[in-house]
């Protein structure tokens, strides 16, 4: 975490408002309709892990500074359609500042959570049809080629963060692991995966104790009762290996390509145990700037507040975007409709 905002206030430095003085307005014109009047609604905050408060910053700062970095990680809630139209907004603004400043003339890479590995020849055919066809390829190509309405994310809110990625010509990754190989883990643990896979994703190094606990006790939250406690500790560790694989994918992206923005779950972008905590293991020199989108809250407009934090009580993002709610209806109720309790 010290790694990572020691970047932000590096980049901090180095950038004035005056350098992105050409960057688009942030997308205001909400989806969401839930808060779409709360006081911080729309606003970024930069957050420092010595202060208890948080600091408002300008869009143009903001994406000055983002463009700075050689690892963005910008995490969403998934049905929140308001923040893929904040990602595409940061992915089109970002990349075109660094082409601006010429900070790289390489295309960079858009490591997605929602593209599994074993979806890779669909992402291959879609880059042969990018170079070969007579018009330029659209959101509907590249979901035709990933068979996109059989993965399970939603078929449309993802369309306009995908067209950012697709127009700002940067190359577009898989992430995640295959279903098939998640169940596994969560079912084996550390035996369903090769000696050498685990030192490779850094899985041959704990956690520490409290942020281990951590991660079961949100495990076991998020799962409503339903799920007997004997089975978070594989759920915990099928989270480690998706964190970590996706971590080595944001690596390859980087190191091939100049910058890797990932899009992933508020959850994997965690500062002290998500993808950053493994890129922080590895032989690579760059630290991920930790990006979260999370949901205003009724009465509660103290933004510091919003911030996720590590058993220690400092702040696990670097900076926080505050949008409207999307209306859903209470997890743990659905979960239990679904199937009884086996808590024992």
């Amino acid at each position: 975490m010290a790694c990572a905002l020691s970047v932000v206030a590096w980049i901090g430095l180095g950038f004035t408002t005056a350098q992105a003085q050409s960057i688009s307005a942030p997308p205001v014109n909400w989806i969401s309709q839930d808060g779409r009047n709360h006081p911080l609604a729309g606003k970024i905050y930069r957050l420092d892990a010595n202060a208890a408060s948080a600091t408002q910053i300008e869009p143009q700062d903001f994406i000055a500074q983002l463009s700075a970095a050689p690892i963005i990680g910008l995490g969403e809630i998934h049905d929140n359609a308001d923040h893929h139209i904040w990602q595409a907004w940061i992915v089109r603004e970002t990349i075109a500042e660094r082409k601006r400043n010429a900070l790289s003339m390489q295309r960079g890479a858009i490591v997605f959570e929602q593209i599994r590995t074993d979806q890779q020849a669909g992402l291959d055919a879609f880059a042969r049809y990018q170079t070969s066809a007579a018009r330029i390829a659209t959101v509907a190509d590249l979901k035709k080629f990933l068979d996109w309405e059989q993965s399970g994310w939603d078929n449309k809110i993802y369309d306009p963060l995908l067209d950012a990625a697709i127009l700002s010509g940067a190359v577009v990754m898989a992430g995640d692991v295959p279903r098939a190989t998640i169940r596994k883990v969560a079912r084996e643990g550390q035996s369903a995966l090769s000696d050498d896979e685990r030192t490779r994703l850094h899985l041959d190094r704990p956690l520490e104790d409290k942020l281990n606990e951590a991660s079961l006790s949100e495990i076991e939250t998020a799962h409503c009762g339903v799920m007997p406690k004997s089975a978070f500790g594989g759920m915990a560790y099928a989270q480690r290996y998706r964190d970590a694989s996706l971590a080595d994918a944001v690596i390859r992206g980087v190191d091939a390509h100049g910058v890797a923005i990932l899009i992933a779950g508020t959850g994997h972008v965690r500062s002290d145990r998500g993808v950053p905590w493994y890129i922080r293991q590895s032989d690579t020199n760059k630290a991920m700037i930790s990006v979260m989108m999370v949901e205003v809250e009724d009465g509660n407009a103290e933004p510091a507040s919003y911030a996720p934090r590590d058993p220690g009580g400092r702040p696990a993002a670097d900076y926080l975007i505050l949008t409207p709610r999307t209306v859903r209806p209470d997890p743990c109720e659905t979960m239990r409709a679904k199937m009884p309790s086996t808590k024992p």
